[in-house]
């Protein structure tokens, strides 16, 4: 405490270190005020639109809070994807045309698409793909992770690259399989409608953490 003539006194912020990342939020829109302060960065140079926060918040919670909530959403998205789309490449494999199998198996392969050889082909590689992105996606969301305990907005950028292209390469995947897939079987139905609300919510994501990347880094 610091004692002044007429006995005020301040508080003292010893012992007491604040967070800049927790108040991050508040503190960039409190110093970005007046009529230019959404146009102009650092140095006074006019802010390119893509440097710009997208969302202000995470639209239940703050960003801060949202961004470790979609963490752990795609720590299970990328758990989800390995494991889907390798059991994708299996039965695809386990049911190609001219195949014969003996014996008894727990599943039926009658929901796997056999037509078109080509069809066929580019349904083996968007699952080859989609296992690849999700298990970089798994990499890159344990240093999002770290990142975010450390307050590192740097170690957010693996995250963003890979995601950045995760989510529209998914929801190629997604619409194509919906074409060519037959949906009578229910884990086409299943996978259908999953991904419908997976690939809205990879969107929202996406924003989300680069809207905080943004905040941090204009700040830093």
């Amino acid at each position: 405490m610091n004692s002044y003539p007429g006995g005020h006194k301040t508080p003292s912020l010893m012992g007491s270190r604040q967070s800049v990342y927790s108040h991050s939020s508040s503190v960039v829109r409190s110093t970005r005020t007046g009529p230019k302060s959404h146009q102009y960065g650092k140095g006074g140079q006019k802010q390119k639109w893509y440097l710009k926060p997208i969302l202000k918040s995470a639209i239940y919670t703050d960003l801060q809070r949202g961004a470790w909530h979609i963490s752990f959403y795609t720590l299970f998205l990328s758990i989800w994807t390995i494991f889907t789309s390798g059991f994708d490449i299996y039965c695809l494999h386990e049911a190609k045309p001219g195949s014969s199998h003996t014996g008894y198996y727990i599943i039926s392969f009658d929901f796997v698409y056999v037509g078109n050889a080509h069809i066929r082909n580019l349904l083996i590689m968007s699952s080859v793909f989609s296992l690849l992105a999700a298990a970089a996606l798994f990499v890159t969301n344990v240093l999002l992770l770290d990142g975010l305990r450390k307050e590192q907005e740097t170690a957010f950028k693996g995250w963003l690259l890979i995601m950045g292209f995760f989510t529209p390469w998914k929801i190629l995947a997604w619409a194509f399989a919906g074409i060519v897939n037959d949906m009578i079987f229910a884990y086409n139905i299943i996978m259908l409608i999953a991904w419908f609300f997976f690939n809205i919510l990879n969107v929202f994501s996406f924003l989300c953490i680069y809207s905080l990347y943004l905040e941090l880094n204009d700040m830093t």
